[in-house]
């Protein structure tokens, strides 16, 4: 029987993979053409389960509590965990600078009309306030983004219900365009992914550890079913007008009142995943690499910002390249554990359940996960 511990691990799980990347969906979709992100998204939906269920199992099989770094250098030694450390330092950055940028594309659509719609100049005025109240200790209360996320996702489905008869069946025979036919990879990799929380989500369910399996698989599940709903709306809408955050290019069907609404949204769900990166980050580099306080704040927040100010802005092209590298990354990481902890028998106790794979499967997917990274890195 589903309890309300379930439901609130399902919530940690929807509420960590639904973020920033759904806003990048419906342009990938108008750039390349629908027929192929749907494609993408409904293979890289089941990869990205199996890797979900293969690190739950390898977090089953491991006595103690860890996070990846730590499952990473127990199973795949020193050179694991300095993997693992760099996809998540980039991780984190990339995360930031995502923020940074969206954050100033929807204040520029709520306060544009006032203050001009350049919406560089809101980013620089969000990261210097958030990062006075990061460095004054702010704290950000896990309710509060649990909130936020299920308002961002309230928003998503009054787009979807507002949008549904609005849309334009023109918008779907657009034909394929071959040059951006690996423009979804990394877009939907990085909107897909949700496992850092697995640990936290198995944690909730102490004791109800029959449930863990069931959580992983719906609460993957159903993001991948709001952003098929997203991207056809949005996309059916807009078609070629299509913006890279989504929401800028509803303003000519719906008015700014519409589009205010769903970036305020937007907003208040980036700032607040902001803050919680940043802190994260912070914390990670201050505890676990004993850098002091003030040079680990330094370090977690103006990386990402000197990027931004050098011109490095391009949403789309930030998610993809992240998605790919670092969700590549952390790919082959977790199947190399699972192989340690599984076939060579490393685990320390009996998991709550064993995902039957084959070694075949897992070195094509090694491979995949590979030549994405190399391809991102080659073509930035």
């Amino acid at each position: 029987m589903l309890n309300a511990r379930f439901f609130n691990a399902l919530a940690m799980l929807v509420g960590t993979i639904i973020g920033a990347g759904i806003f990048g969906l419906p342009y990938v979709a108008a750039k390349t053409g629908l027929v192929p992100t749907v494609i993408y998204l409904t293979v890289l939906t089941f990869i990205v389960l199996l890797m979900h269920l293969l690190y739950g199992e390898v977090v089953l099989r491991t006595k103690g509590k860890h996070r990846l770094v730590g499952y990473a250098e127990i199973y795949l030694g020193k050179w694991g965990k300095r993997v693992a450390t760099l996809s998540v330092v980039l991780g984190g950055y990339a995360g930031l600078l995502i923020y940074i940028i969206l954050s100033g594309v929807f204040l520029s659509n709520l306060l544009g009309e006032f203050f001009g719609h350049d919406p560089r100049p809101y980013s620089i005025i969000v990261f210097f306030v958030s990062f006075i109240f990061i460095a004054g200790g702010l704290k950000v209360v896990s309710w509060v983004e649990s909130f936020l996320s299920f308002l961002l996702v309230a928003a998503i489905f009054l787009f979807l219900a507002k949008g549904s008869s609005s849309i334009s069946l023109s918008s779907f025979t657009e034909s394929i365009n071959w040059s951006e036919i690996f423009l979804p990879y990394g877009v939907l990799l990085f909107a897909l992914t949700g496992g850092s929380i697995i640990p936290d989500l198995i944690s909730v369910l102490e004791k109800k550890e029959n449930l863990i399996k069931k959580t992983i698989i719906i609460g993957t599940l159903i993001p991948a079913v709001i952003y098929f709903l997203f991207i056809v709306i949005i996309f059916g809408i807009t078609g070629e007008a299509t913006t890279p955050d989504a929401i800028t290019g509803l303003k000519n069907f719906y008015g700014d009142g519409f589009v205010k609404i769903g970036a305020l949204v937007g907003f208040l769900a980036v700032i607040t995943s902001f803050l919680a990166f940043g802190i994260n980050l912070k914390k990670t580099l201050q505890h676990d690499y004993k850098f002091s306080k003030a040079l680990s704040l330094v370090l977690a927040l103006f990386v990402p910002f000197l990027i931004f100010s050098t011109g490095f802005n391009d949403f789309i092209r930030v998610i993809g390249f992240s998605g790919a590298v670092m969700g590549g990354i952390d790919g082959v990481l977790i199947i190399l554990m699972y192989q340690k902890a599984d076939r060579e028998g490393k685990g320390t106790r009996k998991p709550e359940y064993d995902i039957p794979t084959s070694k075949a499967l897992e070195y094509l997917l090694v491979v995949v996960f590979a030549l994405g990274i190399i391809y991102a890195i080659l073509n930035p």
